[in-house]
């Protein structure tokens, strides 16, 4: 049986299934991401600024 705080196999998932994966370690690493990805990054605001 598999230890439940291991993680899959994360290239095997599709998104679906990735929401559904209970783990401390990825669920902090995707919440990093949505907020990561909400946000401008310096550098595409200075291509952005420069039109």
């Amino acid at each position: 049986m598999p230890d439940p705080a291991e993680l899959p196999e994360l290239l095997d998932l599709d998104l679906a299934e990735l929401r559904t994966v209970q783990h401390p370690v990825l669920a902090e690493v995707l919440a990093d991401l949505r907020t990561r990805s909400g946000q401008p990054s310096e550098i595409l605001w200075g291509f952005n600024s420069a039109f």
